[in-house]
């Protein structure tokens, strides 16, 4: 048993040790990360993202839920406002009067005048709809300096795109608790595009459900076997749960 002060410095120390093993021969795929509850796994999964480290947790299909792309689409809009792709996908949510065939001609007047995106949609022909979109991102816009936390929030208040929409990453969660897994990974962040940077490269390594080290709650491992196994997590009340502690004591 190793102790430490707090969950970071957990994560920090055991994906040190996965490092260490992985360099010295060891197959990440081998190794496999377990803990109580699924929101324990935030910080070993920042961990293995910083270190470039292959894994694969059941949490990261966060990124699937359609609640989740339209929320970052807005994020991303509030700092990159040019941005053609976040674009396409933000101003359709919440549902609104705008063509494809009308977003695309905004983007040819944007590019062939040399103008913010933006300010096309305030164009004589502009529809309410557009007028509308087009102040909505003025008002998120105000937030680009702010937490990625309190724009998050400011998104999921001003849109409400999770009454919109259908949660494609699990039958089982709804679109505000997959909003609440975005929520927990921003906590950590103090700038939007830090915040975005550390979301790509999540996406980038913690996807390989085949060949990288496994994050799992002791619940979904049952049946599973692994050479090397961290249990993290490990206090009083969390691991073990307070209620199995209450019955060995009867």
């Amino acid at each position: 048993f190793k102790a430490y002060n707090d969950e970071i410095a957990e994560a920090k120390g055991v994906v040190k040790e996965v490092d260490r093993l992985i360099k010295s021969g060891t197959d990440p795929k081998d190794i496999c990360i377990l803990f109580r509850t699924n929101g324990q796994s935030i910080s070993f999964e920042n961990e293995l993202a910083i270190s470039k480290i292959p894994f694969y947790s059941p949490r990261t299909n966060f990124f699937k839920s359609e609640a989740v792309k339209i929320t970052l689409a807005y994020l991303r809009l509030m700092v990159e406002p040019d941005n053609v792709d976040a674009l396409r996908l933000a101003v359709k949510t919440p549902p609104r009067n705008i063509t494809d065939s009308y977003i695309q001609n905004k983007i040819n007047l944007a590019r062939d005048n040399n103008m913010p995106l933006a300010e096309c949609f305030y164009s004589e022909d502009a529809s309410d709809d557009a007028i509308e979109f087009a102040n909505l991102m003025g008002m998120l816009r105000r937030f680009s300096k702010r937490s990625p936390v309190d724009a998050i929030a400011a998104i999921m208040a001003m849109t409400e795109c999770s009454k919109y929409v259908t949660v494609s990453s699990s039958p089982d969660s709804s679109a505000q608790e997959m909003e609440n897994l975005l929520l927990s990974q921003a906590r950590q962040f103090d700038s939007i595009v830090g915040f975005l940077s550390h979301l790509n490269l999540l996406k980038t390594t913690g996807n390989d459900e085949e060949e990288g080290v496994r994050l799992l709650t002791i619940h979904s491992a049952k049946g599973m076997e692994f050479p090397i196994v961290f249990l993290v997590g490990i206090a009083d009340g969390i691991f073990p749960a307070r209620t199995s502690t209450e019955v060995a004591h009867e």
